[in-house]
């Protein structure tokens, strides 16, 4: 197991390198923020946005749950149609237990 002055400067070497880094577009909105100074209004907003939007996105995807109804019968209609398409030879029960 490596000691934690050696994990230590692997990861400020993996810094500098990911700090130094311009293969791509994203180093040119790097903002530089350090833990615990990001503005509290960016927070607030941030919670303000993110627990609303959630809630609305996961009641939403309830409600498309709520309304897909599939039974036996039709799940079996669905897979005799899929073994049809497939031209599979796998047998289908007729009746699940």
């Amino acid at each position: 197991m490596k000691d934690s002055i050696s994990l230590t400067s692997e990861f400020v070497e993996l810094y500098q390198e990911i700090r130094s880094c311009e293969a791509c577009l994203l180093h040119t909105t790097r903002k530089n923020a350090v833990p615990g100074e990001v503005d509290a209004g960016v927070i607030f907003n941030l919670g303000l946005f993110q627990g609303p939007a959630t809630s609305v996105f996961s009641m939403a995807a309830l409600l498309l749950f709520l309304k897909y109804s599939l039974s036996r019968e039709k799940h079996a209609e669905i897979a005799q149609e899929l073994k049809v398409r497939r031209g599979n030879q796998v047998s289908i029960p007729e009746s699940l237990p």
